[in-house]
């Protein structure tokens, strides 16, 4: 067993001399509980019994050696596996240890402007998802090919394929840069980890994983639907699906890198008592799914008694973060949102929510249309508390939204509260709201059942002048739409006690907050 400085920088001995670790990334508290290793994996061994002084090669293989509750320490190196897990137990990774669901693929023949090899991925290609309309439809084929760690370009037909690029057919991928004297990766390997017979009690810490075939809706990292797993101190890119999805109750996803995965970071349905904190989600949906069908930073479904804290989540293509269709009980707490592609936090057709003391900027530009821009959306869903948020830049500020959706039930907007968030626009257009209250539906429900109200919000809205001399002023909406914010405050949705603050003051706000002083370019995309 390899014992270099980065591990040394991770050991504390025990009174009993035996090594326990510990883990925690540059600037984040470690976890609480150390573990001590009973089995032990070094990538490339051969003919070990698990032990430190003769470790086993695989993980698999000291997995199917494990016992419950057993800990298995996982050295720096590659591992080139996918791993069921059926039992409760740790796996604790190395810095540097790195799970990869590709192969390296030699052997490659030039034909034409072309470089092919036999492809037959060793998962099945399910087609899967809607793309992002306008896009090549990449989304739906989960082939990846990197060159020297740089993902490839899938295109959907040959013809297109030039340096960057790749393409499957034919019973072949084709690639359109010379690999020679290179590294070639080819996904092969559907999932990284999976839980199976709903395994609970498992921990996943310190890995870096890499490329993983998994579907749309479906995570490289899937807990199996076992409950009390925690998947924490991780590094998660290059899934064609999700990152991480949980499914069973207590799961914990801690402290994680997730980024760079092919439709969500994060993913989930089901599970009661998930705790999803102090991660890190961006750059997410790579390969173009629509973001009205589900991409982003995350989405959850079903969950109950949810809570989402302390992460920050951001350049994600689609929102940042997302639960929709019967959520209950959902805390969205302290995060930082900014620079999605769509509203930053988004609850929908869902109830009992508190959305509090987040901070969200620069979102919601890639759909910045009647409220659906916003830093904090609310979606056809009731009970909810929007409190204390400091919400700046975005295409809108807050939009509380009640469509007509016969997909589901229950979908009025009634018990929903919005107050004390500081709110900052900018306009780009006429109809660029603050705070709107917003409704397509025959019904006036949202604004006569009498439960839905705003108060003690402070705003502060910047004019623009257009190429007419026009001067476009951001508007609230109450029954219609409204510019002057003393109409505002005499509706339950503008409350009496909010106000209009000036830039000194939101300039202290923002700076306390950590936040943009002011937009931080013209066009966010």
């Amino acid at each position: 067993m390899q014992t270099g400085t980065p591990l040394l920088a991770l050991l504390l001995l025990g009174s009993c001399g035996q090594t326990s670790l510990v883990f925690s990334p540059p600037g984040q508290s470690p976890p609480s509980t150390p573990l001590t290793p009973t089995l032990y994996v070094q990538a490339g061994a051969s003919g070990g019994d698990g032990s430190q002084e003769r470790p086993f090669g695989s993980i698999a293989q000291a997995v199917r050696n494990a016992r419950p509750g057993d800990v298995i320490w996982v050295a720096a190196g590659t591992y080139r596996e996918s791993i069921r897990i059926d039992k409760p137990l740790a796996l604790l990774g190395e810095p540097g240890a790195t799970i990869k669901g590709s192969d390296i693929w030699t052997g490659w023949v030039r034909e034409g402007n072309y470089w092919t090899r036999a492809y037959n991925p060793g998962f099945n290609r399910i087609i899967r998802g809607v793309c992002r309309p306008g896009s090549n439809g990449r989304c739906q084929y989960p082939d990846q090919v990197f060159i020297d760690g740089e993902p490839l370009f899938q295109q959907t037909s040959l013809s297109a394929v030039g340096p960057g690029d790749f393409y499957v057919g034919n019973g072949k991928i084709y690639l359109g840069s010379d690999p020679t004297n290179r590294t070639v990766e080819v996904t092969t390997r559907y999932r990284w980890i999976e839980g199976i017979n709903k395994v609970g009690d498992v921990r996943i810490r310190g890995f870096i994983f890499r490329h993983a075939g998994v579907d749309a809706q479906h995570g490289g990292i899937f807990d199996g639907g076992g409950p009390r797993w925690i998947i924490e101190d991780n590094d998660v890119a290059y899934a064609h699906g999700a990152g991480i999805e949980t499914n069973g109750d207590g799961a914990q996803v801690l402290r994680n890198r997730i980024h760079h995965n092919g439709q969500l970071g994060l993913a989930g349905d089901v599970g009661r008592g998930m705790v999803i904190r102090g991660n890190k989600i961006y750059r997410n949906n790579t390969e173009d799914f629509d973001t009205d069908w589900e991409a982003g930073g995350s989405k959850w479904t079903l969950v109950k008694d949810f809570l989402v804290e302390d992460n920050e989540s951001y350049e994600n293509r689609g929102s940042g973060f997302w639960c929709d269709i019967h959520c209950d009980g959902v805390v969205f707490r302290n995060n930082r949102v900014y620079n999605n592609w769509k509203a930053g936090i988004q609850y929908e057709v869902s109830r009992n929510c508190t959305i509090e003391n987040n901070k969200a900027w620069g979102n919601g530009f890639g759909f910045p249309l009647w409220g659906w821009g916003a830093g904090i959306l609310v979606q056809n869903s009731s009970h909810c508390l929007v409190r204390n948020n400091v919400v700046a830049w975005n295409a809108d500020g807050i939009s509380v939204i009640q469509q007509d959706r016969p997909d589901h039930d229950a979908t009025e907007v009634n018990g929903v509260r919005v107050e004390g968030n500081t709110v900052a626009v900018k306009a780009i257009g006429v109809l660029d709201y603050a705070l709107g209250w917003l409704t397509d539906t025959a019904s006036r429900s949202l604004y006569t059942n009498g439960t839905n109200s705003g108060d003690n919000n402070r705003f502060y809205r910047e004019s623009t002048l257009s190429a007419q001399n026009i001067t476009y002023r951001v508007n609230f909406a109450w029954e219609g739409e409204i510019s002057d914010i003393t109409r505002f405050r005499a509706t339950p949705g503008g409350g009496s006690g909010s106000q209009e603050i000036n830039r000194t003051d939101l300039e202290a706000i923002l700076r306390n907050a950590g936040m943009p002083l002011r937009p931080e370019r013209e066009n966010p995309l």
